[in-house]
């Protein structure tokens, strides 16, 4: 049992770490890495949804790709939290639950860890990587919580406000490289300005701009041809023609109504063709119709290029990476730690995994300018001299040092990379006198019970 998860342990058949979790307070996500699956109970509705949106908002593969059910008896569970799970039950069978973790499993383990500060790319990674192990398409769900009235489960998280072009610029660029396949599925008006759906349509006055605005029908007699506003025409309970004083009985007979005519309660102004203005309802910006943004909302399905981007990552980003002296890339340190996993469980034996996280802030990257790169590579040349030879180093691009010690254990490995650390913050601080930086350490043993892929998100855990 894994005891910081204040949950329900499930028993089952596999045994599998299934949990079920009625208080959503105080519950740290990391402690979620090594877990199977999660239920969720709906006894908090808003609780709920906020705690499944903490879970697919992280980066964290093996927290953002949980399968996640919400066990609801008798509620109507909303369709934002619903479209964030991975189905709604009002019974807990753990078998089936079980399966539906184990057929998951065996599609994330053909995931190759990936690497990479670039936003954009870690949220397409991420949602390219969801769909793929869900077997399902990316399908806009109505939602009237979220300014563009739809919200797409995943990428949503991670656009807010004025970043919803950027939401449909990265889609467009998935489909453009033939990673996705668009159906079509509504076409919204959006405010310029903040570009929310949430619009109202005003018939404005033409001579003052008013919009309150009186309307009524215009009435056309046969027999005289006068035209005017019904309000001409009635007399007690009957309509009769103001020009002609004659009784009009019939519609289609004597007379018919050809169209609406406004009446200004502001001005009196009296006309046929109203101007048309907007009224947004998230910022509160008025404007007229020709200035609001045409958006098209289509779902979206994996092309088979993007099956083999979601396996294997974005293939650009290999190109951009570091590799130092005496340091093997992500990538193929990856290969090594599922070498050694497989060795470890063969042998029945305990080697160790370690990792460096310099915690550099956006702040502190920017003071640096060029000279980051001297930087990383001093720190690379400082743990490649006090590190053992059959020991394997990597860095990945969101500056954290990465090590495999065969045959070591974890007390070991710990002791020796906390002293690194003492001399490694000491260099920070050296080069970023004024800036409060905590390099952080995680420490893990290679036994072979846990896989490649969650070790490696347990390192970047942080």
């Amino acid at each position: 049992m894994i005891k910081e998860i204040n949950g329900k342990r499930l028993d089952n058949e596999q045994n599998k770490e299934i949990y079920l979790i009625s208080d959503f307070s105080n519950q740290d996500l990391k402690h979620f890495v090594l877990l199977d699956a999660l239920v969720l109970n709906y006894n908090h509705p808003q609780a709920c949804l906020e705690f499944i949106r903490k879970i697919r908002s992280s980066f964290i593969e093996s927290i953002y790709l949980l399968p996640v059910f919400i066990l609801s008896i008798n509620s109507k569970v909303d369709s934002y939290t619903q479209s964030l799970s991975d189905g709604i039950i009002n019974s807990v069978q753990t078998e089936p639950i079980a399966f539906y973790a184990d057929k998951l499993r065996k599609k994330r383990d053909n995931l190759v860890p990936i690497s990479t500060n670039d936003p954009r790319l870690r949220i397409l990674n991420k949602v390219l990587r969801f769909i793929y192990t869900r077997e399902s398409n990316l399908i806009p769900v109505v939602y009237a919580g979220f300014p563009l009235g739809y919200i797409y489960p995943i990428l949503s998280e991670h656009f807010q406000g004025n970043e919803i072009l950027s939401m449909f610029d990265l889609l467009k660029s998935a489909r453009d490289k033939d990673y996705l396949r668009q159906r079509f599925i509504d076409k919204l008006h959006l405010c310029n300005n903040c570009y929310s759906a949430f619009i109202n349509y005003r018939e404005t006055c033409p001579k003052c701009g008013s919009f309150d605005l009186f309307t009524q029908n215009l009435i056309h007699h046969f027999v005289c041809a006068y035209i005017g506003p019904e309000s001409d025409f009635i007399r007690e309970e009957n309509l009769v023609c103001p020009k002609c004083n004659k009784i009009l009985r019939h519609i289609g007979v004597d007379y018919d109504k050809p169209s609406m005519v406004y009446t200004c309660n502001n001005c009196r102004n009296i006309f046929q063709e109203p101007l048309m203005n907007t009224f947004c309802f998230h910022c509160t910006k008025e404007g007229v119709v020709e200035q609001l943004i045409d958006q098209e909302i289509y779902t979206y399905e994996l092309t088979e290029i993007g099956k083999d981007i979601a396996q294997g990552g974005v293939k650009q980003e290999e190109r951009s990476e570091i590799v130092m002296p005496g340091f093997v890339s992500f990538a193929t340190f990856t290969t090594f730690l599922k070498f050694e996993v497989e060795r470890n469980k063969a042998s029945n034996s305990m080697s160790s995994i370690g990792s460096i996280m310099l915690n550099l802030a956006s702040a502190d990257r920017d003071k640096l300018g060029s000279k980051m790169n001297n930087l990383i590579r001093e720190i690379s040349e400082f743990l490649r001299k006090n590190t053992l030879s059959t020991e394997i180093l990597s860095f990945t691009t969101n500056n954290s040092f990465l090590i495999i010690s065969p045959d070591n254990d974890p007390a070991t490995l710990e002791i020796s990379l906390s002293n690194l650390l003492v001399s490694i913050h000491k260099l920070l601080i050296s080069n970023l006198p004024y800036s409060e930086i905590q390099p952080s350490l995680i420490v893990q043993a290679i036994e072979g019970r846990t896989s490649h892929i969650e070790l490696i998100n347990i390192m970047l855990s942080k």
